[in-house]
């Protein structure tokens, strides 16, 4: 995958986004990554970033990540958890449904945990390249999140669109590990009248 041109970072508060044009494998694609620093648990970091809680993360894109196939867990050495699956993907952007079946690989770790994701197909022609990560480790007294997603729409024209995220994109993945966390304490993400 090579960079383009396109797209400059931007950052606040200790985010970072950039959002440029690439080329991956001869195809037109934007590279799209964020970083920041988050008080979060690993734990509730790994959650957030298991495929099945993808939904959960209350943007309102993902309507769906169901797994198309066996969940292959795999033992390792240091008694890290390890996963291989695919899923079908359900997105709506613009109000346009995207389905994409993906191939995940989740691997977590006492100090940090990431997952892999990339396009086995795309119902419908819609998008020609899906593929990316989000990770998280511990640094300090901090968790470092990272989050790249490279995308090219088959009607190139749309990649446009996607230069142009920046810094919502970041916002939308750090208020989705925010939502991940209060979840996992049991918490509600949409506040009850008087609290």
């Amino acid at each position: 995958m090579t960079k383009g041109s396109g797209g400059s970072p931007s950052s606040g508060a200790g985010v970072t986004c950039t959002a440029m044009s690439v080329d991956v494998e001869g195809k037109q694609a934007v590279w799209i990554f964020t970083e920041f620093e988050t008080d979060e648990s690993l734990k509730n970091l790994r959650d957030w970033m298991i495929p099945e809680n993808w939904p959960d993360w209350d943007g309102g894109m993902f309507k769906e990540m169901r797994p198309i196939g066996p969940v292959d867990v795999r033992p390792s050495k240091s008694n890290a958890q390890q996963t291989h699956s695919r899923y079908l993907e359900v997105v709506e952007i613009g109000g346009r449904r995207l389905e994409t079946e993906l191939r995940c690989e989740f691997k977590s770790t006492q100090a940090w945990a990431a997952v892999s994701f990339d396009m086995d197909r795309s119902i419908g022609d819609v998008l020609q390249v899906d593929r990316g990560y989000l990770m998280a480790a511990k640094v300090g007294g901090q968790r470092h999140v990272k989050a790249l997603k490279v995308v090219g729409f088959t009607d190139t024209l749309l990649n446009t669109f996607a230069t142009e995220v920046c810094p919502g994109w970041s916002d939308s993945v750090r208020s989705a590990a925010k939502t991940a966390a209060v979840r996992a304490a049991g918490g509600s993400v949409k506040p009850a009248p008087g609290s």
